[in-house]
């Protein structure tokens, strides 16, 4: 990097500081464009950190470091966290709209797949409307988001060409929401670093629902756990797709899951996010 370029990118973020810091004194949350809290501190007491340098390693993601602490991967983009959030909570309604259905009702959507299947795709089309704009390039996703992205690639539509590009939609859908929410992406590396892929074979239903279990045992949060319950019965109903089980199983069976797991910057962070047990977790 010259010298020019060096200056020029000092510039850049003492003009996002200031604007990080203006927006901040504004905002009734006191929430400015990124932030980042200390792990230990109470929720209530808990301080916000100032980016101090972000790195764009030739190896692929962003790493963002503050003062005194592990660096973090991605940055802490409030507007793009919060455009997700709101996509999230779009699908999250609808879900427990069937959810909390009668039991008889809910399974009587079987009856109706062809029906299903086009709502759920309408769904993620509009998600991904909401969301496209925050599409990271492929190379910036963090190494487990890669990871998830190659085998969305290397799998390609299981549709053939008519369907390649809700194919797509839902693969940026998937990475975008796990780059920018961060506290179920490291749920989700808790999680999968456990997939026994023998098991997925023969039984996938219950291999995935063990998964499931391990993130719910440690929710402290009734509300998130009912959340992995209402999960599990839409598995159940993935029974009367079995293509569409078929291609999530095979793309679990692809997935690298050394390039999955949480490391020790990631634990550190995962211990700032509350009301679930990061404890006794080895990394």
């Amino acid at each position: 990097m010259t010298p020019q370029e060096q200056e020029k990118k000092a510039l850049t973020f003492e003009y996002m500081q200031k604007i990080n810091f203006i927006l901040r004194k504004m905002r009734y949350e006191e929430k400015g464009l990124f932030e980042v809290v200390k792990q230990g501190e109470a929720p209530e007491n808990r301080g916000k950190l100032t980016v101090e340098k972000v790195d764009f390693p030739e190896t692929g993601g962003v790493y963002t470091h503050f003062e005194g602490i592990p660096p973090m991967k991605g940055f802490p983009d409030g507007e793009t966290v919060e455009r997700v959030d709101e996509a999230k909570k779009m699908v999250m309604r609808i879900l427990w709209g069937f959810y909390r259905m009668p039991k008889i009702k809910f399974f009587l959507l079987v009856l109706l797949r062809k029906q299903m299947e086009t709502l759920a795709e309408n769904l993620m089309v509009s998600y991904w409307e909401y969301i496209k704009k925050y599409k990271f390039k492929p190379i910036r996703y963090c190494k487990a988001v890669r990871e998830i992205y190659r085998v969305f690639e290397e799998m390609g539509d299981p549709k053939g060409e008519e369907g390649i590009d809700l194919w797509k939609m839902i693969r940026d859908d998937v990475c975008i929401t796990m780059e920018s929410d961060d506290a179920y992406r490291y749920r989700f590396q808790l999680a999968i670093a456990d997939l026994n892929k023998d098991e997925l074979k023969k039984n996938p239903v219950g291999e995935i629902k063990r998964l499931i279990k391990i993130i719910s045992d440690r929710e402290e949060n009734e509300g998130m756990r009912d959340k992995y319950q209402m999960l599990s019965r839409y598995l159940f109903l993935l029974r009367f797709k079995p293509k569409l089980f078929k291609t999530i199983i095979e793309f679990l069976m692809r997935l690298n899951i050394d390039e999955l797991k949480l490391d020790s910057d990631d634990l550190y962070h995962a211990k700032t996010k509350i009301l679930f047990n990061w404890e006794n977790i080895n990394v």
